[in-house]
């Protein structure tokens, strides 16, 4: 049933938003005209109104479109976030063709019994490309199914993606409730903006949801597209930390991070965290990376040790070092300290005791302190190492804040 209704739905144009007639208002006239709303994915996601019909324009020529209220004949919710006009001439008082920029367009919130949902560059999590399965995350009251969409192929769509640095649907999936209760389409946006953080964390990129259908008995009774600006990220071929096979793992983790994210002592600091740990997937300099780690695992150290569980107070957190301050939140998360991956330089592991912290913390002075240069850490290789413990100890210490018991992926280098 799911299946065939996704397969029905990837077939229609659902980037072409609204094909019709629109109309500006403002306290001085109301005009119309016929205009394209439509999601385009290249070069990247943006939602766009365009239109080429020329109209008259009455008033104030600097407010245009924005102290105008924008009209649907389907009665659209539209949040414009900038534009672009051309005039027929000089006199500015007649519109050639314009392009509104918009973060949302959205019709009435109403009833539904579920909410389909397209999710744009997510990684095929926890199998390999010859495997497919249906995701599944139990939260609170929800329920929420998807899988990889049905009319693809997966490698090959993986590989246009890789090859292309590109944005596509990747899968497609439902929101209800438990006992199939309706619900009021508004409840659902912490839920999807959960699903986004949990997706974009566990596939080591971002992950969004810029296209939801609502249905009530079966009939399309509501729509959303929203971009949001900090999710332009094209695709990238990252090994995530969960592991091949680990998909219960994978679907029961969903819950204990959404209630991470639901937390008022962790929230804001979990989603900053997360935004470091993604940035530092993204392609960049070796050096910024290893920068990056350190800041969002001083983060999670200061809420952890000082702020939740007051093993420090805030003058004894300032009075230790870096080095001392991870070792101890290590400890306190059970997160082993031994240098990880295969093929290590033994002058390394003889250099620092094995002790993965102090191998980090070392290179992180030696780049941002001239004068504790050190020559051990001027090749790529080696900063790659020190990089690769790094994303170690910032996932592993997301994971375990979380409450994760399952299995990781094997650290090779």
């Amino acid at each position: 049933m799911k299946n065939s209704l996704y397969t029905e739905l990837i077939k229609e144009d659902i980037y072409n938003i609204y094909n019709d007639e629109v109309t500006f208002i403002s306290n001085q006239e109301s005009v119309s005209t016929f205009a394209n709303i439509k999601l385009q994915t290249s070069p990247y996601p943006e939602i766009i109104m365009y239109s080429k019909h020329t109209f008259p324009l009455k008033g104030n020529i600097e407010l245009f479109s924005t102290n105008y209220e924008i009209k649907t004949k389907k009665n659209h919710h539209i949040y414009e976030r900038g534009s672009e006009i051309h005039y027929v001439n000089e006199n500015y008082d007649e519109i050639q063709e314009f392009t509104l920029y918009l973060n949302e367009i959205s019709s009435n919130h109403t009833m539904v019994d579920r909410v389909i949902f397209f999710i744009m560059n997510c990684s095929h999590i926890g199998l390999t490309y010859l495997k497919q399965t249906e995701y599944h995350f139990e939260h609170d009251d929800w329920i929420i199914d998807f899988e990889f969409r049905p009319d693809k192929n997966i490698e090959t769509h993986y590989d246009d993606l890789k090859r292309n640095r590109s944005f596509d649907i990747t899968h497609i999936g439902s929101i209800s409730k438990k006992n199939n209760k309706s619900f009021m389409t508004y409840e659902i946006e912490e839920v999807v903006s959960k699903i986004e953080w949990y997706l974009s964390f566990c596939s080591a990129q971002k992950v969004f949801i810029p296209i939801q259908f609502g249905y009530k008995n079966n009939a399309k009774n509501w729509e959303n597209y929203i971009i949001k600006e900090s999710h332009i990220y094209p695709f990238q071929f990252n090994y995530g930390w969960v592991p091949i096979g680990a998909i219960n793992d994978f679907n029961i983790f969903f819950s204990q991070v959404s209630q991470k994210l639901s937390d008022e002592l962790w929230r804001d600091v979990l989603e900053v965290v997360l935004e470091w740990y993604l940035t530092l997937n993204m392609d960049g300099m070796m050096e910024n990376k290893i920068i990056s780690i350190h800041i969002a695992l001083e983060q999670i150290a200061w809420n952890y040790l000082v702020i939740q569980e007051q093993i420090l107070d805030r003058e004894a957190y300032n009075k230790l070092r870096a080095t001392d301050i991870l070792r101890l939140l290590f400890y306190q998360l059970n997160i082993s300290r031994n240098i990880r991956g295969n093929f290590i330089d033994h002058t390394i592991i003889k250099k620092y005791n094995n002790d993965g912290v102090y191998m980090f913390v070392d290179c992180r002075n030696n780049l941002i302190h001239p004068q504790k240069k050190n020559d051990i850490f001027k090749s790529k290789d080696s900063k790659f190492i020190v990089y690769s413990q790094g994303v170690y100890f910032l996932e592993r210490a997301i994971t375990k804040l979380c409450g994760y018991k399952g299995k990781y992926k094997k650290l090779i280098m």
